[in-house]
């Protein structure tokens, strides 16, 4: 065999065989690398976070109205007036300018002790708020996770197809150059020359696009990151996928652990405390409370030169409304219906979980038998394109039929590329539906 026939099948099984690895260049950055990148530094992220974090601070005992209230309180007045007085006894009293002087300062401590448990209610409350803004969290890690493994992943495998046009380009440069030595010798036409430059032509410009395809996604999943679009990088991992996941186990999973499902229970569960809260409208409050109040007055008219009082306070203050215009029962009916409202919506999101469970599974067992039959096809493709070669060299094939048999190994390359990313993305979404995702 000819030299250059050794590297025409060398670059048709670099380019075709499953197993042949390239080398990676040295930006080469995994998925568990990028995805601790985006954990920490995605802005929809951080927002979710700040959110769980204010839940976090007003689940209180004094938020809820557990705890007393103390204010205090100070004030000082003066005053100039101008004082005429006259008395029964005929004296006249007549003071222009006097001034008037009075202070008062007050410590006052207010707790209520009963408010028809509402203050148990709203701990309640608070504390779902707060699990409910974790599960905000958990889900926003999950979406971000999906986001960027389904970017991830097709860069993978457009890096791969990068590859695969590169070495389908070298092939067609070999068979240029192969074309144009049968021209010079007129063992062919022009015609078949100019084919074989057509065909190289495409070669390049489809390689160019797919460059930019690259470029575009290496875009994508910087901005996810939270990144400049503009850092280049490459996709280290190759797609793994899993024959073992069992439909029975995905779907008990997802009624358990399922956050989306979580966060609407967790609605349904916080309305049915606001229905508690509610009632306690309907019962007494009891409150205690004490002061202590000093307050000392200084004036130039008047029958007292000077006043001063101090002393504590304290009793307990009970409290009752007999009527309000109804509006207490007509917020408790309120309250009622918002609850059956998110009851019905869990009940909703779950009905809509069992279907996306149920096609993606659907999809992913597909997709598995897919790539099992592409793989045969890229086997016989390559069988194909290796005996073309030899007849194309020999003359028994023409431009047109060379090409045809070259684009369906192509074909078939980027047939098996898609049906193995199609069968990861359907993997990751059940593994997101069931809360198993394993970040």
């Amino acid at each position: 065999m000819k030299p250059a026939s050794k590297l025409i099948i060398l670059i048709l099984l670099l380019a075709l065989c499953p197993g042949i690895s390239f080398s990676q260049p040295p930006d080469t950055i995994s998925f568990r690398d990028i995805l601790t990148i985006a954990l920490e530094n995605n802005y929809q992220l951080i927002i979710t976070k700040n959110d769980a974090e204010i839940a976090v601070n007003n689940n209180s005992f004094g938020n809820a109205g557990f705890l007393p209230t103390l204010d205090v309180s100070a004030g000082n007045s003066t005053s100039v007036v101008n004082s005429k007085q006259e008395f029964y006894d005929g004296r006249v009293k007549d003071v222009n300018g006097a001034q008037n002087n009075a202070f008062n300062a007050l410590a006052e401590l207010n707790w209520t002790v009963f408010d028809g448990l509402k203050m148990w209610a709203s701990k309640d409350r608070l504390a779902e708020l707060e699990n409910q803004g974790m599960l905000n969290v958990q889900l926003e890690i999950e979406l971000t996770y999906l986001d960027l493994a389904m970017l991830y992943y097709e860069l993978v495998q457009q890096q791969k197809l990068l590859q695969v046009l590169k070495n389908s380009m070298e092939v067609s440069r070999a068979r240029l150059s192969l074309a144009e030595k049968k021209y010079t010798i007129g063992a062919s036409s022009e015609v078949d020359l100019n084919q074989a430059k057509i065909d190289m032509s495409e070669d390049s410009t489809r390689l160019i696009k797919q460059e930019v395809m690259i470029k575009n996604l290496q875009a994508d999943i910087n901005v996810v990151a939270a990144r400049p679009p503009e850092i280049k990088f490459a996709a280290s991992n190759d797609i793994s996928l899993e024959a073992t996941l069992d439909y029975a186990t995905l779907l008990t999973s997802m009624q358990n652990q399922n956050y989306m499902l979580l966060i609407a229970r967790s609605e349904a569960k916080i309305s049915n405390l606001e229905i508690k809260e509610k009632n306690a409208a309907l019962m007494p409050r009891l409150s205690l409370f004490t002061d202590y109040s000093f307050a000392k007055s200084k004036s130039e008219t008047g029958l007292l030169q000077s006043n001063t009082t101090s002393g504590p306070a304290f009793g307990v203050t009970f409290s009752y409304n007999l009527f309000n215009g109804l509006n207490d029962r007509r917020e408790i009916r309120n309250s009622k219906i918002n609850y059956e409202s998110a009851t019905v919506r869990a009940e909703q999101v779950l009905n809509s979980l069992n279907a996306d469970l149920y096609k993606s599974f659907n999809s992913y067992i597909g997709a598995l038998q897919e790539v099992a039959l592409e793989q045969n096809n890229l086997t016989n493709a390559g069988k194909n394109l290796t005996i073309a070669i030899e007849l194309y060299k020999a003359g028994a094939i023409n431009e047109i039929d060379f090409r045809d048999i070259q684009q369906k190994a192509l074909e078939a390359e980027n047939r098996l590329l898609t049906a193995e990313y199609l069968a990861k993305i359907a993997e990751l979404n059940l593994r997101q539906l069931s809360g198993r995702l394993g970040i």
